[in-house]
């Protein structure tokens, strides 16, 4: 009996999910991180890192910080997280400049990412609302922390299923770094779920 999703993962955000066979799952995609000032609403994504893959091989790397906001500041567990400094944001590109060259990038491609059902992807349809234009969520979204739940259990972090599939992520809580380890062990999950007699699911915003 193939396995389905389990209940606890539709309570991680609005979101609902549809079982699919593993060869339904996206091979072409971008996968893409946030780094933001910290956890709450009303934090500010400060970088954007995204790897956009053909038929299962990288194509290219986008990497960009974000310049701050008048009177925004980084928080201090965000720094103690990403290490982002505001030095470092300085003469970055905007968050208008940052969405759209994203958007262009990401294409009418799906999205893979790490929790982004829950946390990436609602910044991102946030500011893509603010700007009034579409979202690059509405292609789709394929969370690794749900499918890897699904299909192995927990812990479920990052760096949990990076040493489960021997995935090296050369600068961790860095988007650029984040990103390309999420397609990698979104790719590992690929492998090891053909490898099962299981279906996983492809969870998507409403």
């Amino acid at each position: 009996m193939p396995q389905t999703i389990n209940e606890e993962f539709t309570d991680e955000g609005d979101m609902t999910a549809r079982q699919n066979d593993v060869g339904d799952l996206p091979t072409s995609y971008v996968s893409y991180d946030l780094e933001t000032t910290g956890l709450g609403a009303n934090a500010h994504i400060i970088e954007v890192g995204a790897i956009r893959v053909f038929d299962g091989y990288e194509d290219e790397r986008f990497s960009t910080f974000v310049s701050l906001p008048t009177g925004a500041r980084i928080g201090a567990g965000a720094f103690a997280v990403n290490h982002i400094t505001p030095a470092m944001l300085e003469g970055a590109p905007s968050m208008d400049e940052a969405f759209r060259a994203f958007s262009a990038f990401v294409g009418e491609l799906p999205l893979v990412g790490q929790n982004v059902i829950a946390f990436d992807n609602r910044f991102i349809d946030r500011e893509a609302a603010r700007m009034g234009l579409r979202s690059p969520t509405e292609n789709g979204s394929f969370d690794t922390m749900i499918l890897y739940g699904e299909l192995v259990g927990r812990p479920r972090s990052l760096a949990a299923i990076c040493e489960h599939y021997g995935v090296d992520n050369e600068e961790a809580h860095r988007a650029w770094s984040d990103a390309r380890a999420t397609s990698d062990c979104y790719l590992a999950l690929l492998r090891d779920a053909r490898s099962r007699p299981v279906a996983l699911c492809s969870v998507k915003p409403f």
